[in-house]
């Protein structure tokens, strides 16, 4: 299908210049594309803080829903981009409370590569740890890297943490106000003392989407 647009704009265009002959109306055509196209350009591009531009998208009704289920104040091309230095400070905070000793042991998991990118992008000079994921390629490149005493879970559900550690507990909640709403409140857990190495039941975790 997207092989069809640049045919049908080029149609598009011969037929409006057949409209548009006269100097007032390409005026009135350029003017409607420009003003339509600044409407847009607010709703997709990062030209407002994210409050100001769920205000805007509110007052216009145009909040269009991406994906079943998934909610933000902004629209989903926005809210992707939003909450990320907000995660690192959530895990800078986190990982700051460990003893000393954990901290030198820690690695953090979340679920997914956004999240997985961020960390690796902003995590070094935070003074983070390295990080696994179990989505798509990260899991590859986690693989065989898995193992560790101490294990800052991202996003994991706590049944599933305790197969593999003895002591679980959740710390904290990553918060972003206009992040898609599957992001919002994530439980931050700090696992430790494993029963079994997570390499044992890491292939269980991969998932491609």
């Amino acid at each position: 299908m997207m092989a069809a647009y640049p045919i049908l704009m080029a149609a598009g265009g011969v037929a409006l210049e057949r409209v548009v002959r006269r100097p007032v109306a390409r005026v009135a055509a350029v003017s409607a594309v420009a003003v339509s196209g600044l409407a847009l350009a607010m709703m997709f591009l990062p030209l407002l803080p994210p409050a100001a531009e769920a205000c805007y998208v509110a007052f216009l009704g145009a909040n269009i829903k991406a994906e079943r289920g998934k909610t933000s104040p902004i629209p989903q091309l926005l809210a992707d981009r939003t909450g990320w230095r907000s995660f690192i400070d959530d895990l800078v905070r986190v990982y700051g409370s460990l003893p000393p000793e954990d901290q030198k042991r820690a690695i953090i998991y979340v679920p997914d590569y956004g999240h997985a990118g961020a960390i690796d992008l902003w995590g070094p000079q935070a003074g983070l740890p390295r990080v696994i994921a179990s989505q798509n390629t990260y899991w590859h490149w986690s693989n065989g890297h898995t193992n560790s005493d101490v294990l800052i879970a991202v996003g994991a559900r706590e049944a599933d943490l305790r197969k593999v550690y003895r002591q679980v507990t959740r710390v904290d909640s990553v918060r972003c106000d206009y992040c898609m709403s599957w992001r919002d409140h994530m439980p931050i857990f700090v696992a430790k003392d494993p029963l079994v190495p997570l390499d044992s039941v890491w292939a269980r975790t991969r998932f491609y989407e």
